[in-house]
């Protein structure tokens, strides 16, 4: 019995390469893209979206206002901001080596 074997050209070898590599990539894609969505939706959007808020001043019932880097300018001299800030500097360095201690003498017991 004699067998034949079909030798394919370079642009048919080509072809089948594609075809495999995408065929792999698309299952892929399909478990990357529902998360890409919701990225998008819940963090990207709202994120551009809070920091082109934060040019305008904003009120309730009346319009919008630009006024610029107006809202950076003030709390960069507001002492309530640096005493929050100062808080949870404070808040971070005290709790997070507490926490790691702790942390650490439960999984040595």
């Amino acid at each position: 019995m004699v067998e034949k074997t079909e030798v394919l050209t370079e642009k048919q070898l080509k072809k089948l390469r594609l075809k495999r590599i995408l065929k792999r990539e698309l299952g892929a894609w399909g478990f990357l893209l529902p998360h890409f969505f919701f990225f998008v939706l819940f963090i990207v959007i709202p994120v551009v979206y809070g920091f082109v808020m934060s040019f305008y001043r904003w009120t309730l019932l009346g319009s919008t206002r630009f006024i610029g880097l107006d809202n950076y300018v003030r709390i960069w001299n507001d002492s309530r901001f640096w005493q929050s800030v100062k808080n949870t500097v404070m808040f971070a360095v005290i709790s997070i080596p507490l926490i790691m201690a702790v942390s650490m003498i439960f999984a040595l017991l």
